[in-house]
């Protein structure tokens, strides 16, 4: 009950409640879950050099890689979808972030760090 504005802002809630427990739920703790399957993957390493594995713990050692593959490329979009909303967040309206990532582009791509590279690369060359 009570004014329109004050309704949507109680569902806004509500969902961001929602959408909170789906993440942990769904996702977990990305990095907690990498780093258990590396434990994992180096304990079956660790028993491949001592004896073979049988099938199972071959299999199981496949999927422990396919899944450490797909929760890295979830970590991966994850910092690259935050990367985009902080740019939109932040924008480019002459603000303090726009410059500082204007001016780190411009200094990566100056051509005197380029020639550098290129006289590095012929004195290396002629050794």
């Amino acid at each position: 009950m009570g004014s329109p504005s004050f309704i949507l802002a109680q569902k806004l809630k509500a969902l961001k409640g929602d959408l909170k427990k789906w993440n942990r739920e769904e996702f977990g703790d990305l990095a907690f879950r990498k780093k258990s399957l590396w434990f994992e993957l180096l304990g079956l390493d660790a028993i491949s050099e001592v004896w073979n594995l049988s099938n199972e713990e071959q299999s199981r050692r496949i999927q422990i890689r396919g899944d450490i593959e797909y929760l890295t490329s979830l970590e991966e979009i994850f910092w690259r979808q935050k990367s985009c909303v902080l740019f939109v967040k932040e924008g480019d309206n002459n603000t303090h972030f726009f410059h500082r990532l204007a001016n780190s582009h411009r200094r990566a791509n100056q051509i005197n760090k380029i020639l550098k590279w290129i006289v590095l690369f012929m004195r290396m060359r002629w050794r």
